[in-house]
């Protein structure tokens, strides 16, 4: 693939060479306070090392820009040219992409003094060159290759820590702004006529080739989030399949957790009234069943305590319900204590009570 940047105007020398240089320093930030081991790993074929990443959009300056413009050029290494092209086939054979893990020279300090050197160059051809708008171009084709790489290191770099058992974090605070969740809700648009594509006066005056020509669009009405939805509002599965007509594949299926949420939050407050209502409802039974079953308990027990000492002739009710109670009451004798008056000849004496035990029939 040969680079095609766009036909526009490109910024000022100096707006160019400060983006140039702000631009390839936040590449270097990415990679702050990882290890070369971080660097180096591949965790899958469609991935690739930091390491490689870093190398090689410094080798689309040093190819596309340095080997066009500079006086006298020289490659900073020979190899390099095979080693991090990735799918330029105009320029030459590539190394295999599944392979960029195994590349472990150069390592990564050699690769970080590639950059430099490079970063020099190109920053003296800016200064040197200021109307040049050919090399105005490339480069600004370059800085937007190289913040497409940039979004690819935290995506492959994310893939490969989670592959580790422990864990690791890439950064404790990140983002580094505070995010306030913000409620999710959907914007309607009527549809109609609208216009895809670079806009130059709208977009700026960069654009990849596969953003033109602009053109006309019929819409039909839709709606729209009002913000990007988050990995939590989601439900992701994936499976690994062997044996399709382009080799093993992973299938990944997502699906939209609003549903089951609002059905989450209508059941969660469904039970919160209903709950209370439950309980009182089972407390009440539980008191009227309690009462009934103990109801022939009471009906002995104030048949028992009405009985005085010369009505030993009375009996005790035994209810029909057939059950403990029931076989309790209807024993052939049941034993009281009631209090039996004294005897006549020790009245004059004293005037206390005696218990005595004795028996109560019942029916």
């Amino acid at each position: 693939m040969t680079p095609e940047p766009a036909s526009a105007t490109e910024p000022s020398a100096p707006r160019l060479a400060a983006a140039f240089a702000a631009v390839r320093a936040a590449s270097c930030r990415l990679v702050d306070g990882l290890s070369p081991e971080d660097c180096q790993v591949q965790s899958m074929p469609d991935a690739s090392p930091l390491k490689w990443h870093l190398a090689h959009v410094t080798w689309f300056f040093e190819t596309f820009v340095l080997e066009r413009f500079e006086p006298g050029f020289r490659p900073f290494d020979t190899a390099f040219r095979v080693l991090f092209n990735s799918y330029y086939q105009t320029v030459g054979p590539q190394h295999p992409r599944p392979s960029r893990g195994l590349v472990t020279r150069p390592d990564l300090a050699r690769v970080l003094a590639y950059r430099a050197q490079v970063d020099e160059r190109v920053g003296q051809l800016l200064v040197q060159r200021t109307d040049d708008a050919a090399l105005a171009e490339l480069v600004t084709l370059g800085l937007h290759h190289e913040q497409q790489h940039q979004e690819l290191m935290l995506t492959d770099l994310k893939h490969l820590l989670w592959q580790n058992p422990l864990r690791p974090a890439y950064a404790r605070r990140w983002p580094l702004a505070p995010v306030a969740p913000q409620p999710l809700r959907w914007i309607g648009h009527d549809g109609g006529w609208a216009g895809i594509g670079h806009d130059a006066q709208r977009d700026g005056a960069f654009a990849f080739d596969n953003e033109g020509p602009r053109h006309r669009v019929h819409l039909a009405p839709f709606e729209i989030a009002s913000r990007p939805l988050s990995n939590g509002e989601f439900r992701v599965l994936a499976r690994s399949l062997d044996g399709t007509a382009t080799g093993p594949m992973t299938l990944v299926v997502a699906k939209n957790l609003d549903d089951v949420n609002e059905s989450v939050n209508i059941l969660k407050r469904s039970l919160a009234v209903a709950i209370p209502i439950v309980t009182g409802l089972l407390a009440l039974l539980v008191w009227w069943l309690t009462g009934r079953v103990l109801r022939p308990v009471e009906s002995i027990r104030r048949e028992v305590a009405s009985i005085e000492g010369h009505e030993l002739h009375r009996r005790v009710p035994a209810p029909e319900s057939g059950d403990e109670i029931a076989r309790l009451a209807s024993t052939s004798f049941m034993f009281i204590f009631v209090e039996v008056p004294a005897p006549p000849w020790k009245a004059s004496t004293t005037n206390w009570k005696r218990s005595a035990r004795t028996c109560c029939p019942v029916k």
